[in-house]
């Protein structure tokens, strides 16, 4: 029976329903018999134990990234307790005396997530994609960087590969630190001229030769190598007759030498030591045989530097002295130019291309010729470059066996530089 409370309050201090109890029994078990039907909880691997304390931890850097530990655990302060590693070598381990070892996970847990390496480009360099192309490459919309994609150690601040790419020792290395003058006229390299001139009328021009890489020490770059280098380099430089004969050789230069250079960044600098000599046509000295031959000789050494300020421009200055002459050379000669060509793979395409040059000597009283070239330019991957343009030469004569002649050509010309 409800029991009467004071004040009237209604519902307080009643007996709790047996409906009420029921209902709370009936949600318990529908509960429990739902819990028996989901899956078990998941178990967890253990978290790794830590080392002894005094342990340093285990080389994070994978072998690969070697070469670049001293640099990493500079920027890394969390690194600093691991030991030095040589460029090429395997991480070497850390020192462990107490034995400690880090906990192996079984084949149902899984591999240890990977520890990322760190980026072996610091946030420091420039961004190579925002570099600018020259004026033509952006008129004909030219990807920069064309088919070889960006070119490590190149274009900005005062060394453009700045520990970028180790130094390593190379045979027959792919390019050149130094390359040939692009309007040099005794440049070793590939060259057919076809033109005319005011003393001797139409002429051919061949050049039959090259210059490549033997050793070098320095970067795998092959545009834009850095380093030690150690090149040789030979050709012919022939003047031939088309219309008499056909086709007599009139005089033939030779030049050969070995050229040692050096680059870092925008500067390349080169000393060589080469010979030069000329030599009459048989042809032209028996249509000529009152003429008098000239044994023109130079052995001379030349030191010289070139100056990239971006990848399509270079320019350059060189200074020889030689210390055996002959057939009324003296010693000292100078030459200087500039030059624009495509500082990249250019593809099918290709890309234009212009060259001064000036080369004075002192035999000529310090004159000399001043050659003018322009065209369109191909180059591939390795660097090297074929052109096909148009020739101007006026000055004394780039045959030494006609040393005295003041000439003035015109022409087409191509060249192949390795």
């Amino acid at each position: 029976e409800p029991v009467a409370v004071a004040g009237g309050a209604r519902g307080r201090g009643r007996r709790s329903s047996p409906g009420w109890i029921a209902c709370a029994l009936a949600l318990t078990f529908a509960v429990a018999a739902r819990a028996q039907t989901l899956p078990p909880s998941p178990t967890f691997p253990a978290a790794p134990a830590l080392p002894p304390s005094g342990a340093p931890a285990p080389n994070p850097l994978p072998p690969q990234y070697a070469q670049f530990g001293a640099e990493y655990r500079a920027q890394a302060p969390s690194l600093a307790g691991v030991p030095a590693s040589t460029p090429g070598s395997p991480t070497p381990a850390a020192p462990n005396p107490s034995g400690w070892q880090p906990p192996t996970l079984t084949p149902e847990e899984g591999p240890p997530e990977p520890i990322p390496a760190p980026d072996p480009m610091p946030p420091t360099w420039p961004d190579y994609e925002d570099a600018r192309p020259g004026f033509f490459s952006w008129l004909l919309q030219e990807p920069f960087w064309g088919a070889t994609g960006p070119q490590p150690g190149c274009c900005d601040g005062p060394y453009w590969g700045d520990g970028e790419e180790p130094w390593v020792f190379q045979v027959l290395p792919t390019g050149l630190i130094y390359r040939s003058y692009l309007a040099g006229r005794r440049e070793a390299r590939m060259a057919f001229f076809t033109g005319k001139q005011n003393v001797m009328g139409n002429v051919w021009e061949a050049t039959l030769g090259g210059r490549v890489a033997i050793l070098r020490y320095g970067t795998t770059n092959p545009i834009f190598p850095e380093g030690w280098e150690i090149d040789v380099e030979g050709a012919s430089f022939s003047r031939l007759d088309p219309i008499v004969g056909p086709q007599d050789l009139i005089a033939n230069d030779y030049r050969f030498g070995l050229p040692v250079t050096y680059g870092r960044g925008k500067w390349q600098y080169k000393f060589a030591v080469w010979h030069l000599s000329s030599h009459l046509g048989d042809e032209y000295m028996v249509r000529q045989q009152t003429f008098d031959r000239i044994n023109y000789v130079r052995n001379a050494f030349v030191v010289g530097a070139a100056w990239t300020p971006v990848l399509n421009i270079r320019a350059y200055a060189e200074v020889g002295w030689a210390f055996h002459t002959n057939g009324g050379a003296k010693p000292w000669e100078t030459q200087f130019g500039i030059e624009y060509r495509p500082g990249y793979a250019t593809g099918l395409k290709g890309a234009p291309f212009a060259a001064v040059d000036a080369h004075l000597l002192e035999d000529r009283n310090f004159n000399g010729n001043f050659v003018a070239q322009t065209g369109w330019a191909w180059r591939g991957v390795a660097g090297q470059i074929f052109r096909l343009g148009v020739e101007y030469v006026t000055g004394t004569t780039t045959q030494y066996s006609f040393e005295g002649n003041y000439e003035q050509q015109v022409g087409f010309a191509v060249w192949y530089d390795f």
